[in-house]
């Protein structure tokens, strides 16, 4: 390792030093999932599914390892969801009264309980989850986690305040502004060192992923570099998806060991049972991977190239407007989130679909995929200074570059875009100078 200047190591120091006083100030998560007409996965521990929702109907599709699909109807707004051992929850607003919620639950397609919640505030930045004992987990409208029983009975809620909750065997997950939780036995138990960007996603029994492509090991905190636009669990392999190549990162050391190219095109990348599983949008599986597809390398995973690359703008009927566009990039300012981004483009003839809720913010590493009949164009979000992946700048950003600088760490693809905040190619401590500066304050 190259020993960096004193002048340099002194800059750093005190970046990083005035970045962690604040960076309690400015810490956030954005919610995975709320109802509105979106399409999205879900990796559950019996199977891979794609919802797409609307204000009055979800449709569920299980992908893998069967292959069926569900809709169902309801009399109520459709607040929240999610699916726990093939079970699909649904929580609602009730036609009878105020503050009383009904919580649908489905199984194979059919209605097999209603449960009441009453004096229950909800609202569109609602999460819910449920465990193995049909214990119901929501995040209530002033973001505390509240327990419910299947007779609809409150068992717990919580002191703090989360953004976020992940379906999980025993106790869902939450995420909070300070890292992630345990909620059991009427306590919450921190995981130590876990504090990750933006949206959390589950990957398998023991992983999750966020808007950064960061993964971690929920049990012990540990993470995992990505930057990706996917992440899977393969055997003893961490797999981050680059286009169409999978590299696979060692559980064990966190290092880039083995690839696999994949055969065609894909959407969306899934884990079960120690298997990758690629799809596309319609949930029509392309190939299933398991750990011994992958070949052995010892070269460093390589930054994606922009250069010389397919021009996607160019696609007839696809106007961006006011938002830089190349390749496969779209430039966009902070703090704007997917549904403006959707009102100030042109897409007749396309069906656009994100990677998060219209009301979710559009962050570095974020994509729109364009799609009509049998042609899909993907895009991916850039930020100029969000390398955390929430959509705004702030001291998050300025710790983690100051991070990356120390240690000289490598960011790819979008995220390396977003840091060269003076576009010269290079990601340096000018890039730093100028995220303090320019950006300080910005949340």
């Amino acid at each position: 390792m190259k020993r960096l200047k004193s002048s340099t190591r002194i800059f750093i120091t005190a970046a990083l030093t005035a970045a962690m006083v604040c960076a309690l100030l400015s810490l956030c998560f954005i919610p995975a999932f709320s109802i509105s007409k979106d399409r999205f996965t879900v990796c559950d521990k019996s199977g891979i599914y794609i919802c797409e929702s609307g204000s009055d109907y979800v449709n569920v599709r299980e992908v893998y390892p069967e292959s069926s699909g569900y809709t169902y109807s309801t009399d109520g707004r459709i607040i929240a969801l999610c699916i726990f051992s093939g079970d699909v929850y649904i929580i609602k607003n009730s036609t009878e009264q105020d503050l009383l919620r009904i919580v649908d639950i489905y199984r194979g397609g059919k209605l097999i309980k209603s449960v009441k919640l009453a004096g229950l505030r909800l609202n569109s930045k609602t999460m819910m989850a449920a465990d193995s004992k049909g214990n119901i987990y929501t995040i209530d409208a002033d973001s505390y986690l509240r327990v419910f029983d299947r007779a609809g009975r409150e068992l717990y809620k919580s002191e703090r305040k989360y953004y976020n909750i992940i379906p999980f065997e025993n106790y869902p997950l939450c995420v909070g502004a300070d890292g992630l939780y345990f909620p059991g036995n009427n306590s919450e138990k921190k995981i130590s060192g876990a504090t990750p960007s933006g949206a959390v996603r589950r990957v398998s029994d023991s992983f999750i992923s966020d808007d950064a492509q960061d993964i971690y090991n929920i049990y012990t905190g540990e993470r995992f570099a990505g930057t990706g636009s996917g992440a899977a669990v393969c055997g003893k392999y961490l797999v981050v998806a680059f286009g169409n190549e999978l590299r696979a990162y060692n559980k064990s050391t966190g290092n880039y060991s083995a690839r696999y190219e994949a055969k065609s095109g894909f959407d969306y990348i899934g884990s079960y049972k120690d298997k990758v599983v690629l799809f596309d949008f319609e949930g029509n599986v392309s190939e299933i991977i398991g750990e011994k597809d992958f070949s052995e390398s010892n070269e460093e995973a390589k930054s994606p190239s922009t250069e010389n690359e397919e021009d996607k703008t160019q696609a007839v009927g696809l106007d961006f407007g006011e938002y830089k566009a190349s390749g496969k990039y779209i430039y966009l300012p902070p703090s704007i989130k997917n549904s403006t981004f959707h009102k100030n483009i042109s897409h007749p003839g396309y069906d656009a679909y994100f990677s998060g809720s219209p009301q979710s913010g559009a962050g570095t590493g974020r994509t729109v995929t364009f799609k009509r009949e049998n042609e899909a164009r993907k895009f991916i979000f850039v930020v100029v200074g969000d390398i955390t992946g929430e959509g705004n700048v702030n001291t998050m950003d300025i710790t983690k570059l100051t991070d990356i600088l120390l240690k000289q760490k490598k960011l790819k693809g979008a995220f390396r875009l977003a840091a060269d905040i003076n576009s010269d190619g290079r990601i340096s401590n000018a890039d730093l100078v100028l995220m303090a500066q320019k950006y300080k304050g910005i949340g």
